[in-house]
């Protein structure tokens, strides 16, 4: 299956389901040993419940903007699988939950539920230097959206000498730039 819609009967997926262009609404249980993926720009929604693999595609850039892939959980406690693939862009929303805080520890994104309470997904990646956004989704959950911050470089700038310059002396140096 692939694409956009609808699927409201229960699925035994041996294969890839992958929600691509618009919503992908999967409202039944999701049973076997398939994989779910999400396109950038794509919504993949999961009303029942599954422990199936979850994999983000890689972003696309959009006039200058990147653009992830979201999945949305209509109840949190109902996926069980692990994410993969999640990258600067993408967005999980966890849509029956009002996070306050979240974080990446290791493979797992934990939640913090306001009020009390946690709710863990797990992920598989490498996620040292990035953050989670947490915002509400429009309705009544959360967005947790993952960004990359820019890290300083080691590498040293090389000074740029232009000789011995006085003022109002015109003064001329090739420069290259590499």
């Amino acid at each position: 299956v692939a694409g956009t819609g609808t699927v409201t009967a229960a699925i035994s997926n041996a294969g890839l389901i992958h929600a691509t262009g618009s919503t992908l609404l999967l409202v039944g249980g999701i049973t076997g040993a398939g994989t779910l993926a999400i396109d950038p720009a794509a919504k993949l929604e999961l009303n029942g419940a599954t422990a199936q693999t979850v994999a983000f595609n890689p972003g696309t850039l959009a006039n200058g903007t990147l653009v992830g892939g979201t999945l949305k959980i209509d109840t949190a406690s109902n996926y069980t699988g692990t994410v993969t693939g999640f990258a600067p862009a993408d967005t999980i929303d966890l849509a029956n939950l009002i996070i306050s805080t979240a974080s990446i520890a290791g493979d797992t994104l934990i939640a913090n539920i306001s009020g009390g309470g946690t709710q863990a997904v797990a992920l598989t990646g490498a996620f040292g230097a990035d953050i989670l956004k947490v915002t509400g989704d429009g309705a009544t959950g959360t967005d947790l959206i993952l960004y990359r911050l820019a890290q300083p470089s080691n590498a040293t700038p090389n000074p740029l000498n232009f000789g011995q310059v006085h003022l109002n002396a015109p003064e001329t140096q090739a420069l290259a730039i590499t």
